[in-house]
């Protein structure tokens, strides 16, 4: 191109303030216009308390990168039954081999009037039964027993009649899903005697 002809184009170009730069000369990158080198890690972010940090690392971050997030928290609970019933009291009656469910505060002939739904998925463990009164009479093993959907776990607590004092499941789980029914049973098995006996069953349950 003749040099008048550059010489007009560039007094327009100056003119319509249209300015062309060469390319790769914008700020933090080369001028090869390769651009930055780009990151293969990221800084994790998962933990409360972590301070700011504007990082020093020339490298670039992909767009498509995450920092993760925190595990889903655990939610725990203490789940109590059976406080202060009594047998052969005309209340919360517990007949001899017969199986009784409970509930807050009393015990019931009926499983479908003491079932509890979960709120959330869990697990059901550290069966914990305090026995605060047993006058059962009679020789026999009183079995409390936790059930899901009308069928016995392996989390279960025998004591003998008469016994009183803590008793205790801290070996087996049982895994529940949302809405399904727990109740707590409790069995004597022997045919005579009588009395009265008072109980609190814990349990502790886990989100899964």
């Amino acid at each position: 191109m003749p040099d008048e002809k550059k010489q007009v184009i560039t007094e327009t170009l100056i003119a319509r303030k249209i300015i062309l730069k060469p390319k790769g000369i914008l700020k933090g990158f080369p001028p090869s216009g390769g651009g930055p080198e780009l990151c293969d890690t990221v800084v994790t972010e998962k933990a409360f308390g972590q301070s700011e940090n504007a990082g020093t690392s020339p490298k670039a971050s992909r767009c498509d990168h995450t920092h993760g997030t925190p595990p889903a928290p655990t939610v725990k609970c203490i789940l109590e039954y059976g406080s202060g019933w009594t047998e052969n009291n005309g209340g919360g009656d517990i007949p001899d081999n017969k199986t009784m469910y409970l509930r807050k505060d009393d015990a019931v002939e009926t499983e479908d009037a003491a079932q509890y739904p979960m709120p959330y998925a869990g697990n059901l463990k550290n069966m914990f039964v305090k026995v605060f009164d047993n006058s059962l009479s009679g020789t026999g093993t009183v079995y409390v027993k936790a059930r899901k959907a009308k069928s016995n776990t392996a989390v279960v607590t025998t004591f003998a009649r008469g016994a009183t004092g803590v008793f205790y499941d801290t070996t087996h789980t049982a895994t529940f899903a949302q809405g399904d029914l727990l109740s707590t049973s409790v069995f004597s098995t022997t045919v005579d005697g009588g009395g009265n006996i008072g109980l609190n069953v814990d349990y502790e349950y886990d989100s899964s």
